[in-house]
């Protein structure tokens, strides 16, 4: 059997997403392990800068660590989401990792940025003159990179040995897809069982993340958006974010359709939705506190929309997506 070695290097930025990064190198170890006895020898190193590891350690959850400066060469580059949602602060605290980046690029590293990791790409340049945009690229990035363009949403964006995916679970996308290049169908096969994923991944319902609007054209639908991000938690009846407004119900419910693809009442649960899985995957909040939480006082009602909107249930949600690291 031919052997064949993979080199990986997993940006470690400041303020990254901690789930984030784990689930990478979780899938990323456990393809690693499977791959072994297909002669695919997989080499993991985490990249920080030297300041960094002498201020924590010179590992990452048992893996290595090296510095931007280390001569390395990597087959394939991870950048992680980042917790901050402000693309400035991204780029002001990252801004040392720019030329590491730009290395990596020239020396052909297929790339992997995923969620608002894509700030990192942009502020080095690389996708200057060209057109991105993954759900989580809001129009601050846009204001922040002019020379970047705004194309049709997407959850991948694929430019020469860039690849720039959007976050969350959607991670699990591009890593089952290489690990079938690395490892063949039989390595996927295992991985979708031991992460429980369906191989139809693009059906995968749970994998979806809603996209909250902000504004509109529309002055009025904006005052109810506004409210109900505001009051999603405490609304009980529709009408207390219709406030103020004298108009024909009916017309506004379709010209509200028209702008957001849904119906003010399936926004306000897909709000509520949305922020009840970060709370499922950050915190140790029971179903019943989470349901209380985001407005809804029978649980039973929060796991029939839940399911309905992400096709499983919140319990099953969370233990899919917080499994621990597979030795």
């Amino acid at each position: 059997m031919e052997s064949k070695s993979i080199n990986i290097g997993v940006l470690l930025p400041f303020d990254y997403s901690l789930f984030q990064i784990a689930l990478i190198l979780n899938i990323l170890k456990t393809t690693r392990n499977l791959c072994i006895d297909k002669g695919v020898d997989i080499h993991i190193h985490i990249v920080q800068t030297q300041g960094q590891i002498n201020e924590h350690s010179d590992t990452f959850f048992h893996f290595d660590v090296i510095s931007n400066f280390a001569e390395a060469s990597f087959d394939y580059v991870f950048l992680p989401p980042l917790a901050s949602d402000d693309y400035a602060e991204i780029v002001a605290n990252n801004r040392v990792f720019r030329d590491w980046i730009v290395q990596c690029y020239n020396n052909s590293s297929n790339i992997y940025a995923f969620g608002n990791a894509a700030a990192l790409l942009a502020f080095s340049g690389l996708l200057d003159e060209s057109e991105v945009n993954i759900p989580e690229l809001k129009n601050d990035f846009f204001l922040l990179f002019p020379n970047i363009s705004k194309s049709q949403s997407s959850l991948v964006e694929r430019k020469g040995n860039l690849n720039i995916y959007s976050g969350g679970a959607k991670i699990y996308f591009p890593l089952f897809e290489l690990a079938k290049q690395w490892g063949g169908s039989d390595v996927v096969y295992q991985l979708a069982n031991q992460y429980q994923v369906d191989l139809n991944l693009k059906e995968n319902r749970y994998f979806f993340e809603f996209e909250f609007v902000f504004e509109t054209s529309d002055e009025q639908i904006n005052q109810v958006l506004e409210n109900i991000h505001l009051k999603y938690s405490n609304i009980f009846l529709l009408d207390e974010v219709l406030e103020g407004f004298n108009g024909s119900r009916r017309t506004f419910n379709r010209n509200f359709k028209q702008h957001l693809k849904m119906t003010p009442i399936e926004y306000l649960q897909n709000v509520r939705i949305a922020h009840s899985k970060k709370l499922l995957l950050n915190t140790e909040l029971t179903i019943d506190q989470i349901s209380q939480q985001v407005g809804y006082e029978d649980v039973k009602s929060f796991r029939i929309i839940f399911a309905r909107i992400n096709g499983i249930l919140p319990l099953e949600y969370k233990k899919r997506l917080t499994m621990p690291i597979v030795d």
